[in-house]
């Protein structure tokens, strides 16, 4: 079992909400002040954590996983479940370099609703063919 401490900002300060997990079974475990632990399970981590976004978006989590350009591949999904993605920049195809782990501290471009990531993941996609 895993347990990471992550910065969060709540009611306007700086706060940290624990997260447990495990790498055989995928089950998240949110841990945050003055709310009620919830247990979330999904196919990989990063679509956990979506459902943690969705469920308090009250809450700003202070992560990669939360930044408006990281997106998991396949690839990330299947092999780190989930627990690591890319952090793609705009007109560029990602590399190995581009892996960042979502549970890592970011407090740039972070949004609470994971459809604008999926909606500039697939403008990035489009952004490829562009400069192509």
């Amino acid at each position: 079992m895993t347990i990471k401490k992550i910065t969060i900002e709540l009611h306007g300060k700086i706060n940290y909400a624990t997260l447990e997990y495990d790498r055989g079974d995928i089950a998240l475990t949110v841990k945050i002040p003055g709310e009620p632990e919830k247990t979330y399970t999904d196919f990989d981590y990063y679509t956990c954590f979506g459902k943690v976004r969705q469920d308090f978006p009250n809450v700003k989590f202070l992560c990669k996983g939360s930044k408006i350009n990281v997106y998991p591949s396949r690839m990330c999904s299947q092999m780190a479940s989930g627990l690591a993605a890319y952090e793609v920049s705009w007109g560029k195809a990602a590399g190995r370099e581009n892996i960042v782990q979502i549970f890592d501290y970011e407090d740039k471009s972070l949004v609470t609703d994971v459809n604008i990531q999926l909606d500039y993941h697939k403008r990035w996609l489009l952004s490829l063919r562009e400069n192509s």
